[in-house]
């Protein structure tokens, strides 16, 4: 189906406007509180991140649940993703780079291959910061699904799995990289550079949202509330109040998921 859902474009304008304008005060430095701004700009990453997780999840599920040839339906979703992404970015990148960098080095190169963050922080001098969420969208989108695929492939025989087992899978996916996070020597100083905005990190944030895509029609709203509240912290730990907050206002209007999964 190809029907639009006001509620989730609704959202992505809020997230963009909360994302948006406050670094826009913070660049004029129109306000003296910077940190406060940076946490709203953190927060509205975060609903990105959750709303990735709820309108791309069934495409992702779609290459391993179904019958369907397995390499089509993959390179037809790789296809639509970057078509809708990497033209912009790849323009909006040489752009600038050429205007407030043109003696491009090694480190600029990184950023055509989504490397910048991938399992470092950004230098402090970087220019092109604003790239790293989109790093992590794009490395996700194709480590879960190649992830899935090779469950598919090597534990079941290349038999399509059902929602119970892409739940499992998913959920140990999301564990393994709560881990990294939980045994990186960090000192919460710098978490911001350390963890929150570096790839490996943080490919556990919009696959945890695909969990409670999968979960929410048979466990009570207080059960997600509170543990999404228990799993997220800081911005350390995949972006279950988004999610949450997502959720629990779709189903307070009544608002049907189908149109917006569909697409």
């Amino acid at each position: 189906m190809n029907e639009r859902n006001a509620s989730l474009d609704f959202l992505r304008f809020a997230a963009a406007m909360i994302v948006a304008v406050p670094h826009l005060i913070i660049f004029f430095k129109l306000s003296d509180h910077a940190v406060d701004l940076e946490i709203m700009t953190s927060m509205g990453v975060e609903v990105f991140f959750a709303l990735s997780g709820f309108v791309l999840a069934p495409l992702i599920f779609r290459i391993v649940t179904t019958h369907d040839p397995v390499y089509e339906n993959t390179r037809v979703f790789f296809i639509r993703r970057w078509m809708r992404t990497l033209p912009l970015f790849f323009f909006s990148a040489v752009l600038h780079f050429v205007i407030f960098d043109p003696d491009w080095n090694l480190h600029a190169f990184s950023y055509f291959l989504f490397l910048q963050n991938f399992a470092w922080s950004a230098p402090s001098y970087d220019y092109f910061s604003v790239s790293w969420s989109l790093a992590i969208e794009e490395w996700f989108y194709v480590v879960l699904p190649l992830y899935l695929i090779a469950c598919r492939r090597y534990i079941h025989e290349n038999r399509p799995l059902n929602e119970n087992r892409v739940f499992i899978y998913t959920a140990a996916f999301v564990l393994v990289f709560i881990g990294l996070k939980a045994v990186y020597p960090s000192t919460g100083e710098e978490w911001g550079a350390e963890l929150r905005r570096v790839t490996v990190f943080r490919l556990d944030a919009i696959a945890f949202d695909r969990m409670l895509l999968l979960c929410a029609p048979s466990i009570a709203i207080w059960t997600l509330e509170s543990c999404c509240y228990c799993c997220c912290g800081s911005g350390f730990w995949p972006s279950g109040k988004a999610s949450t907050s997502i959720f629990l206002l779709f189903r307070s209007f009544g608002t049907d998921f189908a149109p917006c999964l569909s697409r």
